[in-house]
């Protein structure tokens, strides 16, 4: 939809209990719009458990910002497309959490959800374009969901074929909105409805 501005988001963070941000990565389908920051930490990452020292502090780039300028920088980012219905989706409910505690910063709406409930959005809107009723139909919709959701099953393996650093935020929305594109455009060139 040409009204819709959508984005995969992903978020690096220092355990499941706090939640605490240490990067965030935001990439448009197509790949042409990019965003990328660190966060300031308390302790330099002193408190954080080996995992992540090893897996995510140590692909930083040591230009960490306070988290009210990370956010007036990815508003102003974002605000090239406060005309369109902007979603930033994620494969994580955490994700969505921790963005969902700081969306009031953006002058603008935006929505934001994990990439499941954007795919049943998705086939949704396929399915009320072509006035169609699930019901009546539930198993080519289950079909659409399942053609998309296939191609991110790559995701994992997209890193290594590709030899990509994996729990970098901006890597992980690119390789998620490669994939997720490729699923989209195989469902739309090969609908079958």
């Amino acid at each position: 939809n040409d009204n819709d501005a959508v984005f995969c988001l992903d978020f690096e963070f220092d355990d499941f209990k706090n939640t605490n941000p240490i990067s965030i990565g935001i990439c448009s389908l197509n790949q042409k719009h990019q965003f990328y920051r660190e966060f300031d930490f308390p302790d330099n990452y002193a408190q954080v458990n080996d995992w992540v020292k090893e897996n995510v502090i140590k692909h930083l780039q040591n230009n960490q910002k306070p988290l009210n300028e990370v956010f007036e920088n990815l508003n102003r980012f974002l605000s090239d497309f406060s005309g369109k219905n902007i979603y930033l989706i994620s494969d994580h409910n955490i994700d969505v959490s921790i963005m969902e505690k700081l969306k009031p910063q953006f002058s603008f709406p935006v929505t934001v959800m994990t990439i499941e409930l954007y795919v049943y959005s998705y086939a949704t809107q396929i399915y009320k374009h072509l006035d169609l009723k699930k019901d009546e139909n539930y198993a080519k919709f289950e079909v659409t969901n399942s053609n998309i959701l296939k191609s991110l099953e790559e995701y994992e393996d997209y890193f290594k074929t590709h030899n990509i650093i994996q729990h970098h935020a901006l890597n992980d929305t690119v390789v998620m909105a490669t994939l997720l594109e490729r699923g989209i455009n195989e469902k739309d060139n090969n609908r079958d409805i």
